[in-house]
């Protein structure tokens, strides 16, 4: 909630996907984003993919080599990615899943 707020996706406006798809569905364990998932995915246009391991992944490439759990890097890194980096990032999960530009997708 401190790394994540209004003026944090205000300064990074514009810098995410142009794509339709796909969607994130984010929620803690027990919230009902697994409901929402299964729901949407009812439709014959939607493929709901679970979870993905690239996120994790993608927090621990962000926290570096060194994890220190006193002073982690992520998610206090987050504001310090200028937009070439955040566009880094979006081309390598993106990479991780060519097929995404081609249907509709659902993550949490």
């Amino acid at each position: 909630m401190q790394v994540c707020t209004r003026e944090f996706f205000t300064a990074h406006l514009g810098s995410g996907c142009e794509s339709p798809d796909p969607i994130f569905i984010v929620g803690l364990p027990r919230s009902g984003s697994t409901l929402i998932e299964q729901i949407l995915a009812s439709h014959s246009q939607v493929e709901g993919t679970m979870e993905l391991a690239e996120i994790p992944r993608l927090v621990h490439q962000l926290s570096g080599r060194e994890i220190n759990d006193e002073s982690p890097l992520y998610p206090q890194v987050l504001g310090t990615l200028s937009a070439a980096a955040v566009a880094r990032v979006r081309a390598d999960y993106l990479a991780q899943h060519p097929d995404l530009s081609l249907r509709q997708s659902f993550f949490h």
